[in-house]
């Protein structure tokens, strides 16, 4: 499970940004450490919201990437199937896939908003404006 993470979050196998990268690009474009008005606060969120969109939600097939670049076992179909399991569960539209390449991308995909909407909250903005 660590391996699915560990490349989404920060690889230097990972074809695309990771997490990391877009974090870094959300605070040297988009943060502002002092703000006063809730639209400043919503600009901040909506750039985050728009990195992650234009990197996770965007047809890219970073599950294809990731099975090419690692030796697979069943150790690791099990914990995508793990993964995807509990993303599925926490989903709030209906999730039906078949093939571990897109259940890699939804992986990545809830992981990413997961990980981006952690930031917004550690910075003490409101998650609520996400995707607003």
């Amino acid at each position: 499970m660590e391996l699915i993470f560990n490349w989404n979050n920060n690889s230097i196998y990972n074809n695309y940004k990771t997490i990391e990268e877009v974090i870094k690009e959300w605070k040297q474009t988009y943060y502002l450490e002092e703000w006063r008005f809730e639209s400043e606060e919503q600009a901040m969120i909506n750039g985050m919201y728009n990195l992650f969109n234009s990197e996770w939600n965007d047809g890219k097939k970073r599950g294809q990437d990731f099975l090419e670049e690692n030796e697979i076992d069943y150790k690791l179909i099990k914990a995508i199937e793990d993964v995807y399991i509990c993303y599925e569960k926490e989903c709030e539209y209906d999730v039906k896939i078949d093939l571990m390449e897109d259940k890699l991308d939804f992986i990545f995909l809830q992981h990413a908003e997961k990980e981006l909407k952690n930031v917004i909250t550690e910075h003490k903005l409101n998650v609520d404006f996400w995707g607003y």
